[in-house]
Order: structure tokens, then sequence, then C-alpha cells
């Protein structure tokens, strides 16, 4: 029972705020507007994984592995 307690306390829900409803509305938007705000959004989003740290959404002690990186890219070259 203890653990079902701690959960909620172990998760990212302000980076999850940031991020989620952002990237939803900004595909409506990029639409109509050519996609303004994205990149302040994204620049806010990345400042507070940075100060997370470990407990953040998105690592950035796994971001700066080499093979993550690579794979990333190789997802991004396929996809377009």
């Amino acid at each position: 029972m203890s653990v079902l307690r701690m959960f909620p306390f172990k998760l990212d829900f302000i980076g999850f705020a940031i991020f989620v409803p952002v990237a939803a509305i900004s595909q409506i938007f990029r639409l109509f507007v050519g996609g303004m705000g994205l990149g302040t959004t994204f620049l806010v989003f990345v400042v507070w994984d940075y100060c997370k740290g470990n407990k953040a959404m998105i690592l950035f002690s796994i971001i700066r592995e080499q093979y993550i990186r690579a794979s990333g890219l190789n997802q991004v070259l396929y996809a377009s």
C-alpha cells in the first residue's frame, strides 16, 4: 500500500502538463498560424526537465548516450 501512496510523487506531472497538451494543440495551431509558440514551449519544457534532473520525464543522462541520439536521428530520417 505504501508504494501506491508514493507513486504520484514519483511522476513528473508538470513536465507532462507542459509537454502533452502543447504537443496536441500545436498540431492544430500549426495548420492555422504556422506553429508559433512551439519553440517557446519546447524551451520551457527543456528547462523544466533540466531542473528536475533524473526525476524528469525525459532524462538528459540518457540523451547524452551516443546510441540513443543515433537511434533518434535514424527515426527522424526514416519517418521523413
